[in-house]
Order: structure tokens, then C-alpha cells, then sequence
């Protein structure tokens, strides 16, 4: 027969309850999930807080960001650790699995344990395949959403690192709808530097420059910036 729980009655009771609880952290079960609580950790580190508020404010009715709000939830366990443990100088592949607290007289946190490399591939969705990875038409792979990514934070005023970018961009036509919503997302980060801000909006009017060129797809990037336009103003 189990003991009953009985709920503390006052701060310092509370307080050593607190102390007492373990946090377990454990993967998410959905790849897609997984994926976008990496990403979005990566982002957070480094454009900074001031990010995770404004997707906040966006992605509130999103269940996809859920993982944000419920702070019960195994998922948000996994974004605070995983945030945290970045900060620390641990890596995707390596983290110490010492219980530990991540906050003065906290709950302990105990991290989940490192897997061989094999597993570690398919827990990060990072498994090499021969070819192209699978993807719906008319959308990124993660692989080329990371890529794109990468490039949108490597942007500077130098033509070649915009022409790249843009070649890149213009062979990816089809999922040009993404590719939209991604540089619009990196435009309205406040904390973005005014160099990059500028490298990223010289990429949309060459996009929008090169839409009537002779390459599949090309016109969608009108429609979708013509689409997606107001919400820049």
C-alpha cells in the first residue's frame, strides 16, 4: 500500500520537495519534433532570448511549439536540458549523464544516457542515406532547411555570399514557399546586426530579380513574397 502524498503546507516544505524531485530527460519519440526543438535551441543560441519570445509570441496557437509552453511536458524537459547543456560547452553528440541542478537548491536533472554513434544518428535524424533524403513536394528536407539556415546566418554584403545563396534558393524553387517564410522569419529577428539584416533583404530582391528567369519553379517566389510582403512592413 502506498503512502499517501501529502502536499507541503508552507515555503520551506515546498522548497524541500523541490530539492527532493528528479528530473528525467529523455528524447522525443516524433523525429519531426526532435528536429525543430534542435533547431530552434540552435537559434536561441544565436540570435538569443529576445528569439524564443518573438516564436512565442508567433507559433502561441501552434501545436508544434507546444514544447514552449508546457513546461510538464517531456518535450520542454528536453529543450531546457538540451539548451542548458549547449551552454555549458557539451555538444549534440557528447553531454555529461551526471544528475546534476541546474538551478541553486532546484530539482536534480538527470540527462538521458549517450548512445553508440549508430543510435545517436538515428535519435538526431542524422542517418546517412545513398541519395537525396525523402521529402513532400514542396518542402525542404531537414538537411537543406539547415543548410539554408547556415546560409541566411552567413550572409554578408559581399556579392558572392548572396549569389550563392540565391543560385541556391532559385534550384530549390519548388519549395519556395518555405524558403520564404524562413528569410522572413530571419528579418524579423530584432537582434539580427544591420550588415546581415541588409545582406539578407539584397537576397530577396535578387530572388524576386531572377523570379522571370528560365528556371522551373522561378515564378513562385513572386507569389510567395507577394504573399508574405505585408508582414515585413
Amino acid at each position: 500500500i502506498r503512502a499517501p502524498l501529502v502536499l507541503p503546507t508552507n515555503q520551506h516544505d515546498a522548497n524541500e520537495l523541490l530539492r527532493e524531485c528528479i528530473v528525467y530527460v529523455v528524447f522525443p519519440h516524433e523525429q519531426d519534433i526532435l528536429h525543430l526543438i534542435n533547431r530552434m535551441v540552435q537559434f536561441v543560441l544565436n540570435e538569443g532570448p529576445m528569439f524564443e519570445a518573438m516564436i512565442m509570441n508567433k507559433e502561441l496557437n501552434n501545436p508544434k511549439f507546444t514544447f514552449l509552453f508546457d513546461n510538464k511536458s517531456a518535450e520542454h524537459c528536453y529543450y531546457r536540458w538540451r539548451l542548458y547543456s549547449l551552454l555549458q560547452g557539451e555538444t549534440f553528440a557528447k553531454w555529461r549523464v551526471e544528475e546534476f541542478r541546474m538551478f541553486k537548491n532546484g530539482s536534480m536533472w538527470k540527462p538521458p544516457p549517450i548512445h553508440s554513434k549508430a543510435d545517436l544518428n538515428v535519435i538526431m535524424g542524422a542517418v546517412e542515406t545513398k541519395g537525396e533524403p525523402q521529402k513532400q513536394r514542396g518542402q525542404l528536407t531537414n538537411p537543406q532547411r539547415d543548410k539554408l539556415e547556415d546560409m541566411l546566418r552567413g550572409l554578408t554584403v559581399e556579392r558572392d555570399t548572396i549569389g550563392t545563396c540565391m543560385h541556391w534558393c532559385l534550384q530549390h524553387a519548388d519549395a519556395a514557399g518555405e524558403i520564404v517564410e524562413c528569410i522572413s522569419e530571419s528579418l524579423s529577428i530584432l537582434q539580427t546586426p544591420p550588415t546581415v539584416k541588409a545582406a539578407r533583404l539584397f537576397l530577396c530582391n535578387d530572388l524576386l530579380y531572377n523570379s522571370c528567369a528560365e528556371v522551373q519553379n522561378a515564378s513562385f517566389y513572386r507569389t510567395k513574397w507577394l504573399l508574405t510582403a505585408g508582414h515585413l512592413l
